[in-house]
C-alpha cells in the first residue's frame, strides 16, 4: 500500500555550514544514503521538515527501496516506527543479537527494566529524576554564566532550572503535575503512540500549556517563593515564560526518562551503546552494513542521547575497520531537533522535505496526484495490490501499478468519466475543482498554499471518503461534516431562495461550494458537471435569474439609462466584495480600512433612520465606534453596548454580505447618488439592514439617553439646591418647579467688602451655579424634549420621563455620563462637585454659627432691635456732644454708625435665625447634604452681617465710652464740686466791677 500511494516528495538539501539550499529529488537522496563512500564507517542522514510533510513516509520508502535492491543481503535494517514504545525500540535494537548465553542475559536484563510499569507510580519516580536532572542542568548553566556573565538568556534559564523543582513538588501544585502532566510523558514511553494519533513529537515532551495551573489551585497557599516564581517568571512576557520553562524541562526529560528505566546502567553487563557496537562488530564479521531508520527521532525520549552517540560513532580507527558501516536516516520535525549542532557537524547534508513551494500550481498538482494515487490503490484493493506487486516486472518501484479501469462496467465507466481524471486515474467522487477547493481549505497558511500530505490525507481524502461512503449508498451525499467553507454572498442568497427542505438545501450548499470550487456567482453553478448532480442524486437546479416584470408605471415613465461606475469605483467595489468574501469564507479578519468604511456607513444610515422626535430628544450622533463587526480589526475599542451587525461572520444566507456591499456601494463609492445601475436593489438591501439593526440601535440609544438624562437631571437638581429652589416632593409638578424654578433672591445678594471668606466662596459658588443654570436646563430639555428640525427650543418636554429618571438619593454622578458637554461647563461642574460644595457648606455653617453666638452673647437670646438701635444712637449722640467720639478707635463715623443702627433696626434678623434653626434641626436629624444645601442656599447673609457688624462696633463704642468716663473720673478725682461752684460764682460776680473799672472815667 505504501508504494501504491507513494508520490515523490519535494526534496532539497543544505550542505553543512551553509544556508544555501539545493533542489534535489528522492532518487538523489536514496543514492546519497546508499553511497559506498563512507570513509569513517558512520553515515548520518538527517531528514527535516514541518510536521505532516511526509518525513516518516520517506523513511519507510527508503526501507522499501533497500528491501527491493539487488544487494539487500548486504544490509541489516532496524526501522524504528514513530508509534513504537521505548520497550519496542529497545527490542528492535536488541533483535540482531544472536541467541548465545552471553547475549541472552543482556536481553533478559533489558526486558526486566522495561517490564510493565504502573504509570502513576512511575510518574512519581519520574518527578524525582526530573529534580535531579534540573539541579545538574542548573550547575551546567552556572558554569556557562561564569564564562558569559552578561548573557541574560542564560540567567533566565538558570532561574527556571533552580525554581522548577520547587514548583513540581510544592504541596499546592504537585498533584497537578503528577496527575495531568507527568503520566502523559511516562505513558508515551511505556505504550508508544497510537497509530491513529497525530504526528505530535511533544507527546513525550513538555509543552507550555503544561504550566497552566487549573482554576481550583489556590496559588496563594503555596510557598512564597513558588508563588512569586510562577507569577513573575512563568506568567511573564504575556505567558512566554511558560514556553521557556517547558524548554528547560525538555532539556532534561530525555535523561530523566533514561534514568527512570535504568537505560544508563549496564544491564546484563552491557549498556545500550555497548549492545549496538557489539551488533556492528558481529555484522562486520558477516560483511554486512547496519542501517538504522528512525521515523521520529524526537519521539525517542529516553534513548535520544544514547542513540545519537551510537549513530555518530565511527567504525574506522587509524585506517582499520573495527565496526560494520552504519547508515542512519533520522526524521526530525522542525523545532524538535535535539543536539542539532552535533548532528549537523557529523552529517554532510541536511535533507529537507519542503512544504513552502512558492508555487500554487505545483501544490495543487501534487495534491491531485496524491488524491489520485490513493483512489487508484483503493479501487484495486489490498489483494490485487499484493498480487500486482509480486508479479511486477523489472524496473523502479514507482509506476508499477496501472490506473484502475472499469471497461467491463459501462455504467461505472460513465460515472467515473463524468468527474474527470488525473494522469489517467478517475477522480470520482472528486473533480479537479473539488480537490482544489478542499486543498485551499486545508493547505492555506497565511496567504499561501503549503504542501502537507497529512492535511491532504485527513482533510481531502478521509474527511470525504469515510464520512461519505454510507451517505452515498443512501443517496444522502454530500453528508453533514463535509465542509470546505461558506458560500459567496450571491450563492448563499441563491441557496436561500430554493424552495426545498433545509436538509436538501444544506446538501446543495456542500455540493456547490466544494464541487463548484466556491463559485462567486450563481451563474457559475451552471459550470458544475451535470454528472455530479446526477451521481449525488440531486436535481440540477436552474441558475438563470428570471427577469423582473416591469410594472405599468415603469412603462409609462421610462427611467433614464443608469450609468456604470468608472474603473476606480468598480475596483473599490471589487476590493470590498473580495474582502467580505474572505471574511466569511476564509474566516479572515476584516481589515481596518474596510471595517471603518462599513462602520461609518452604518452609523450614518442608522442615525438618519431614527425618529428623534419620537425618541423625545435632540438628534445624537451614532458614532462609528458604536458599530460592532465580528472578526474585524478595531473591535477591541468598542463599548460593551455596541450595535452588533451580526452574531458572527458566518453569514449562511449571504444576506449580510449583500447588504454591506449595497451600503458601501451607495454611500461610500457613489456618495449617495441615485443614478447608478444597482441603486434600486441597494436601497432595498440597505432598508432591510436598517430594519434589522434599528431595534438594537434604539435599545442602545434609549439606554444611553436614560443614562444621560439621569445624569443631566442630577446636575440640574444639585444646581437647583445650590441656587435655593425649594424642593417639595416627587410629583410631576413638584419636580418641574424644582428643576426649572427661579433662583432664590439670596443668590443675587452682594456681600459687603470684608465679609468672611467662607460666605464669599459660598455666594460665588451660587452665582456660578446661576450662570450655568440655563445651560443645564437646556441639557435636560435636549434629552427629554421634542424639537422641530434642527432647532434647539423644545416644543414640549416629557415630564413623565423626567420623573421616572429622577435619580435616587444614593445616585452618584460621573461626569462621563453627561458627554458630550463643553469644556467650560465641565470645569464649572467640577468646581461645583458634591465634595467641594459640601466643604463650602461646612464653612458657611461654621461662620453663621459663630456670628449667631456673637450676637446672642452680646444682645441676649430675645433681644429688641429697636431698643438696641435707640440706645446705640443715644450713646453716639452723647459722645459726640462731649466731643469724645474717636473714629479711629470706633472704626466708623457717627453718621455711618447711626445709619448702621437704622439698617439693623430694619434687618429681618429673627427670620434668618428661624432659617438657621431649621438648618440646625435638619443637620441634627442626619439630613443629607443635598437637603442642607437647599436650606442654606436660601439664607440671606446680609441681616446676619449687619447684626454682626453692629454688635462689633457697639462693643467698641461701649468700651470707648467706658474708657472716656474713667478718664474724666480720674481727672476730677478729690475735687469738691460745691466749693468749686461757689468759687466760680464769686469770680463771676466780680466780673461787672472789673468791667466798670476798665471803662473811661472809672477808677
Amino acid at each position: 500500500m505504501l508504494l501504491a500511494v507513494h508520490q515523490p516528495p519535494p526534496v532539497s538539501y543544505r550542505v553543512v555550514n551553509t544556508e544555501r539550499k539545493v533542489s534535489s529529488s528522492e532518487e538523489e537522496l536514496f543514492q546519497f544514503f546508499m553511497t559506498s563512500n563512507v570513509p569513517t564507517g558512520a553515515h548520518l542522514v538527517p531528514i527535516t521538515g514541518a510536521s505532516g510533510v511526509g518525513k516518516s513516509h520517506l523513511i519507510r520508502v527508503l526501507h522499501a527501496r533497500i528491501g527491493n535492491s539487488a544487494d539487500v543481503g548486504r544490509y541489516h535494517v532496524i526501522r524504528i516506527p514513530k508509534s513504537a514504545s521505548l520497550k519496542r525500540v529497545v527490542e528492535l535494537i536488541l533483535e540482531p543479537l544472536p541467541d548465545r548465553p552471553r547475549y541472552t542475559a543482556v536481553k533478559e536484563a533489558f526486558k526486566n527494566a522495561l517490564a510493565e510499569v504502573h504509570v502513576e507510580t512511575a510518574a512519581i519516580r519520574f518527578q524525582g529524576e526530573l529534580e535531579i536532572g534540573l539541579k545538574a542542568y542548573a550547575q551546567e548553566l552556572k558554569g556557562k554564566l561564569e564564562r558569559d556573565r552578561a548573557n541574560q538568556a542564560l540567567k533566565e534559564l538558570l532561574h527556571h532550572a533552580q525554581s522548577l523543582p520547587h514548583l513540581l513538588t510544592d504541596s499546592v501544585t504537585v498533584e497537578h503535575f503528577r496527575s495531568n502532566v507527568l503520566p502523559r510523558i511516562v505513558q508515551r514511553a511505556v505504550t508508544g503512540r497510537s497509530t491513529e494519533s497525530q504526528d505530535d513529537p511533544t507527546q513525550g515532551q513538555f509543552v507550555a500549556t503544561d504550566l497552566d495551573l487549573p482554576s481550583n489551585i489556590e496559588l496563594g497557599k503555596a510557598a512564597h517563593s513558588v508563588n512569586l516564581y510562577y507569577r513573575t517568571q512563568i506568567l511573564a512576557r504575556q505567558g512566554r515564560g511558560k514556553q521557556t520553562a517547558a524548554d528547560v524541562l525538555n532539556a532534561v526529560v530525555d535523561e530523566a526518562t533514561r534514568h527512570l528505566f535504568q537505560l544508563h546502567d549496564a544491564l546484563g553487563g552491557m549498556t545500550l551503546q555497548d549492545v549496538i557496537l557489539e551488533i556492528r562488530r558481529l555484522l562486520l564479521e558477516e560483511g554486512k552494513d547496519l542501517v538504522v531508520l528512525v521515523e521520529d527521532f524526537a519521539a525517542l525520549t529516553g534513548i535520544q542521547e544514547t542513540l545519537l552517540k551510537v549513530l555518530i560513532q565511527e567504525g574506522v580507527r587509524e585506517g582499520v575497520k573495527t565496526y560494520a558501516t552504519m547508515r542512519s536516516a533520522i526524521a526530525l520535525t522542525d523545532g524538535y531537533l535535539v543536539s542539532r549542532d552535533t548532528i549537523a557537524t557529523r552529517a554532510m547534508r541536511e535533507w529537507i522535505v519542503e512544504s513552502d513551494l512558492n508555487n500554487e500550481g505545483e501544490v495543487l498538482s501534487r495534491t491531485k496526484a496524491l488524491v489520485a494515487s490513493y483512489l487508484n490503490a483503493a479501487r484495486w484493493g489490498e489483494k490485487s495490490l499484493i498480487d500486482y506487486y509480486k508479479h511486477r516486472g523489472p524496473g523502479p518501484t514507482r509506476d508499477w501499478l496501472p490506473a484502475f479501469a472499469a471497461e467491463k462496467h459501462d455504467e461505472v465507466a460513465k460515472l467515473l468519466s463524468g468527474f474527470g481524471s488525473h494522469m489517467g486515474v478517475p477522480l470520482f467522487p472528486y473533480t479537479d475543482e473539488a480537490i482544489e477547493c478542499l486543498a485551499r481549505a486545508a493547505l492555506t497558511k497565511g496567504d499561501a498554499l503549503v504542501f502537507n500530505p497529512r492535511f491532504v490525507i485527513n482533510e481531502v481524502l478521509r474527511k470525504i471518503l469515510l464520512a461519505g461512503r454510507e451517505a452515498f449508498s443512501k443517496n444522502h451525499f454530500p453528508p453533514p461534516g463535509i465542509e470546505a467553507g461558506r458560500p459567496s454572498a450571491e450563492v448563499a442568497q441563491w441557496l436561500a431562495g430554493l424552495r426545498i427542505s433545509e436538509d436538501q438545501r444544506q446538501r446543495y450548499q456542500r455540493l456547490v461550494v466544494i464541487w463548484g470550487n466556491n463559485p462567486a456567482t450563481s451563474d457559475a453553478i451552471g459550470q458544475i458537471p451535470a454528472a455530479v448532480f446526477e451521481a449525488f442524486d440531486l436535481p440540477r437546479p436552474a441558475t438563470t435569474p428570471s427577469a423582473r416584470k416591469a410594472d405599468r408605471k415603469d412603462q409609462e415613465q421610462p427611467r433614464p439609462e443608469p450609468k456604470r461606475g468608472d474603473s476606480a469605483q468598480l475596483a473599490e467595489i471589487r476590493k470590498i466584495q473580495d474582502a467580505l468574501e474572505q471574511w466569511v469564507q476564509k474566516n479572515a479578519q476584516l481589515e481596518q480600512d474596510i471595517a471603518v468604511v462599513i462602520r461609518k456607513g452604518i452609523a450614518d444610515a442608522v442615525g438618519k433612520r431614527i425618529d428623534w422626535n419620537a425618541e423625545r430628544g435632540v438628534k445624537q450622533d451614532i458614532r462609528p465606534n458604536q458599530i460592532s463587526i465580528p472578526k474585524s480589526r478595531g473591535e477591541g475599542h468598542l463599548p460593551q453596548d455596541a450595535i452588533r451587525i451580526a452574531k458572527d461572520n458566518t453569514d449562511p444566507s449571504g444576506q449580510l454580505r449583500g447588504e454591506l456591499i449595497a451600503l458601501v456601494r451607495f454611500g461610500h463609492v457613489y456618495k449617495g447618488q441615485f443614478d447608478y445601475e444597482e441603486v434600486d436593489d441597494d436601497l432595498a438591501r440597505i432598508g432591510n439592514l436598517l430594519d434589522r439593526l434599528l431595534p438594537q440601535a434604539l435599545e442602545v440609544i434609549r439606554k444611553s439617553s436614560e443614562t444621560r438624562l439621569r445624569a443631566s437631571i442630577a446636575v440640574l437638581a444639585a444646581n437647583s439646591r445650590l441656587v435655593g429652589v425649594t424642593e417639595r416632593g416627587r410629583t410631576a409638578g413638584a419636580i418641574s418647579s424644582f428643576l426649572f424654578g427661579e433662583s432664590a433672591p439670596s443668590v443675587k445678594e452682594e456681600l459687603p467688602e470684608g465679609s468672611p471668606t467662607a460666605l464669599r466662596e459660598w455666594r460665588n459658588a451660587q452665582q456660578e451655579a446661576a450662570r450655568i443654570r440655563e445651560e443645564l436646563v437646556t441639557l435636560v430639555h435636549s434629552r427629554s424634549g421634542c424639537f422641530q428640525g434642527t432647532g434647539r427650543t423644545p416644543n414640549g418636554v416629557d415630564i413623565v420621563r423626567i420623573v421616572d429618571a429622577f435619580p435616587s438619593d444614593e445616585y452618584r454622578l460621573e461626569l462621563e455620563a453627561l458627554e458630550p458637554i463643553g469644556g467650560d461647563l465641565r470645569q464649572s461642574l467640577t468646581n461645583l462637585s458634591e465634595i467641594r460644595v459640601k466643604a463650602k457648606l461646612r464653612g458657611v455653617q461654621n461662620e453663621l454659627d459663630r456670628a449667631r453666638k456673637l450676637i446672642e452673647t452680646q444682645c441676649g437670646a430675645d433681644f429688641d432691635k429697636n431698643a438696641i438701635a435707640d440706645a446705640m444712637k443715644d450713646l453716639a449722640d452723647k459722645l459726640k456732644d462731649l466731643g469724645a467720639w474717636a473714629e479711629a478707635d470706633i472704626g466708623t463715623s457717627v453718621t455711618q454708625f447711626k445709619a448702621l443702627c437704622e439698617e439693623f433696626r430694619s434687618a429681618p434678623i429673627k427670620e434668618v435665625f428661624a432659617q438657621l434653626d431649621r438648618v440646625a434641626g435638619d443637620d441634627g436629624a442626619g439630613e443629607q447634604t443635598s437637603k442642607l444645601t437647599g436650606r442654606v442656599a436660601q439664607v440671606s447673609f446680609g441681616p446676619m452681617l449687619i447684626a454682626q457688624r453692629i454688635v462689633e462696633i457697639a462693643t467698641k463704642l461701649i468700651r470707648h465710652a467706658e474708657r472716656h468716663a474713667r478718664a474724666l473720673e480720674e481727672q476730677f478725682k478729690g475735687v469738691d464740686p460745691k466749693a468749686e461752684a461757689e468759687a466760680i460764682g464769686a469770680l463771676f460776680s466780680e466780673v461787672p466791677r472789673a468791667i466798670a473799672e476798665l471803662q473811661p472815667g472809672g477808677k
